[in-house]
């Protein structure tokens, strides 16, 4: 018998010139080292069905605020302007539109600025 997981959502670093970084999944506190970073957020252990008929919908957010700009599907792309460094708190939340009740969300901590010396470290 295969046991029964909660369902969760992991966020990856998508490089560039490498792709996404699956052997990483970035959680707790991760650094903003380039200007521009883009995340992956991935579903894990929802039906199928409902993966395969596009039922899981991803609302992201920053401090709490949704995020309209910088999506695509799975994917969110971040850009730090200016010189200012600090903290943002982003959060994914992954639900099944056919089941209100399967769920699952993701924290992460981003330091950007003169501090962050890049994701994962």
């Amino acid at each position: 018998a295969i046991p029964l997981s909660r369902p969760k959502i992991l966020l990856y670093e998508n490089k560039p010139l490498l792709g996404i970084q699956y052997q990483t999944s970035l959680s707790g506190s991760s650094d903003l080292k380039n200007s521009e970073t883009s995340l992956v957020a991935e579903p894990f252990f929802f039906k199928n069905q409902s993966l395969a008929s596009g039922n899981i919908g991803l609302n992201w957010y920053m401090n709490n605020q949704p995020i309209t700009e910088g999506i695509n599907g799975q994917s969110l792309t971040l850009r730090q302007a200016g010189n200012q460094s600090g903290q943002a708190t982003i959060q994914v939340i992954a639900r099944d539109s056919s089941n209100s009740l399967v769920n699952a969300q993701n924290i992460l901590q981003v330091n950007f600025g003169k501090k962050a010396s890049g994701f994962g470290n």
